[in-house]
């Protein structure tokens, strides 16, 4: 039987639909120091990089949207570039979601790499890439899919407001500046948010971090970020992790 969304969950269902393609946050701790306990050496063979996004969605459903890229550090004068290709996509939302998931699962990446990390590991973030075909594919979906919804005129205009601010970003999120050569342990941070009527929600970060102990390279990197927007809560967690291609 499918479910029936009410007014106030469509509204964060959609929202959610409308992000998803963009990692379904924008929110970012500020980074810890790097662990220059170690000097960065990254590895020679390829390895493989995992980022595991979930987010809750009402009802206790969730996306979860996995994609594994294979990399190499190449060394360039006073920094590294890693070149890296993607290798595996496993995409699980509700069966509402299908459409976008569909292209979420299709979206090759192209532009992601290759990135840069100065002598110490930090990432080094220019220019971002240009929105692809697939982020305004799934801008039109998730607007045609709001469309859909049989929301009031102010929860529409909510919803509506979620899908722009997606069609205003490039559909790439910033990875953490410390994600190869972290600091390990936990840390929060907690920040206010405006709402679309005012009001200020919370936002709640928690980073903990494991890293090799005889390199400091990344072993895992969790990211959680919790929202409280007028009692609506949700959960969003992404997990990067790094580990030998052989």
């Amino acid at each position: 039987m499918t479910k029936r969304f009410s007014g106030r969950n469509a509204i964060w269902l959609a929202s959610a639909a409308a992000v998803m393609p963009v990692a379904a946050m924008a929110i970012h701790a500020a980074p810890a120091q790097a662990n220059y306990a170690h000097r960065f050496t990254p590895p020679s063979e390829p390895m493989v990089l995992t980022r595991t996004l979930r987010r809750e969605l009402p009802g206790g459903a969730e996306i979860k949207a996995q994609r594994s890229y294979e990399i190499r550090f190449v060394a360039e004068r006073d920094n590294y570039r890693i070149d890296g290709r993607l290798i595996d996509v496993q995409i699980e939302t509700p069966p509402v979601l299908r459409a976008l998931a569909a292209i979420e699962r299709n979206r090759p990446d192209t532009g992601m790499f290759p990135i840069h990390t100065d002598q110490h590991g930090i990432l080094k973030f220019g220019n971002k890439p240009l929105p692809g075909a697939s982020h305004r594919q799934a801008s039109t979906v998730s607007r045609q899919q709001v469309g859909s919804l049989p929301l009031q005129v102010n929860d529409a205009g909510v919803a509506k407001t979620f899908v722009s601010q997606f069609e205003n970003k490039t559909g790439y999120t910033a990875w953490p500046a410390d994600l190869f050569i972290p600091s390990p342990g936990a840390r929060s941070e907690v920040k206010e948010m405006p709402m679309p009527d005012g009001a200020l929600g919370k936002v709640s970060i928690l980073i903990d971090a494991r890293a090799n102990g005889a390199s400091g390279l990344l072993e895992s990197f969790a990211r959680t970020v919790t929202t409280d927007l007028g009692g609506n809560t949700s959960t969003t967690e992404e997990i990067w992790t790094l580990a030998s291609a052989s």
